[in-house]
């Protein structure tokens, strides 16, 4: 889901590229796209070195944002060095893109006319306006972009391993396990070796079942999914945080639009597997899931769904 979405090809039409203002003919908004060279500027220019000024994309339909690519003028040394990003479904009420916690993102930008400088979000949006606005800049506000992302009816992505092995025991820890026979890696999707789940020693709020992925391809994946399921008779948990990290340090709690912790509903029964996907993915090696209720006895099998994160 990093698809290039038509700013370089010209699938965005001109007329769906605007701007805050531009300082004369040549450096027009639907000048400003990545790559181009035309105009003889090769840039969108600003006519106010003033922050304010912005660069819009209407990208025709709801589409999954998931980074930005930014390049300076063709044919001088000027180039945005940050810049934050907005977005909207309707081109009225905006968005400025925000951190994890909760800041406005400013995202570094670049540091000559011609290399191009990618920035994936960490939480996905989908949008069908983006406007890039400039922070800060070299000599003048001239920029040239590119958006990346898919259909918002893109597929959650493939399952990571957990079910098919992929994911190996080690990588599979939790806060504790019942006996020999309940250990973390018990807890694959489908699995039934052992007792045919993870099952926690405690039947207390606290308890977690953490994955990770540790191959060297496989760093950061785009989390969007997952599913729950026991063989263990009569234990299920039946609702459920996640938490996400990148280091093992510092951990997130997946949220929901408004802010608060999102608690997804679990299992009803030992057999039927339950999914939610996410409503925005998150970059992360490290996956929690957090109990928050259970039938009998904490019980799991999960698994993961997402892609990998390589960059553009």
């Amino acid at each position: 889901c990093r698809d290039p979405l038509g700013m370089e090809s010209g699938a965005i039409p001109d007329g769906s590229i605007t701007a805050s203002s531009y300082q004369s003919a040549g450096v027009e908004p639907y000048r400003g796209r990545l790559n181009g060279v035309a105009g003889g500027a090769g840039a969108w220019i600003a006519m106010h070195r003033t922050i304010g000024e912005w660069l819009q994309v209407d990208l025709g339909e709801m589409k999954r944002v998931m980074g930005t690519i930014i390049q300076g003028r063709h044919t001088a040394d000027q180039w945005v060095t940050s810049y934050k990003v907005q977005h909207s479904a309707d081109g009225i009420c905006w968005t400025t893109y925000a951190g994890c916690d909760g800041l406005e993102m400013i995202f570094p930008g670049n540091v000559d006319r011609s290399l191009p400088v990618t920035n994936l979000l960490d939480n996905p949006v989908d949008a069908r306006y983006v406007r890039f606005l400039p922070q800060s800049w070299n000599h003048y506000i001239a920029m040239r972009v590119e958006i990346a992302g898919c259909d918002t009816s893109r597929s959650c992505g493939d399952p990571l391993g957990m079910e098919s092995g992929a994911i190996p025991d080690g990588s599979i820890t939790a806060s504790s396990f019942l006996r020999a026979g309940y250990e973390p890696y018990r807890g694959r999707l489908d699995g039934v070796a052992g007792e045919g789940a993870w099952v926690a020693k405690y039947p207390v709020i606290g308890q977690w079942l953490q994955v990770a992925r540790h191959s060297p391809s496989y760093i950061n994946l785009w989390l969007c999914g997952a599913i729950g399921r026991v063989f263990v008779p009569d234990q299920w948990v039946t609702s459920y945080k996640l938490e996400y990290s990148t280091d093992r340090i510092i951990w997130t709690t997946y949220s929901d639009s408004k802010g608060s912790e999102m608690v997804f509903p679990g299992n009803v029964d030992r057999s039927h597997p339950v999914t939610n996907q996410l409503d925005n993915a998150v970059d992360a090696r490290y996956l929690r899931f957090l109990p928050q209720s259970w039938h009998n006895h904490i019980a799991m099998r999960v698994e993961l769904f997402g892609y990998n994160t390589s960059r553009f």
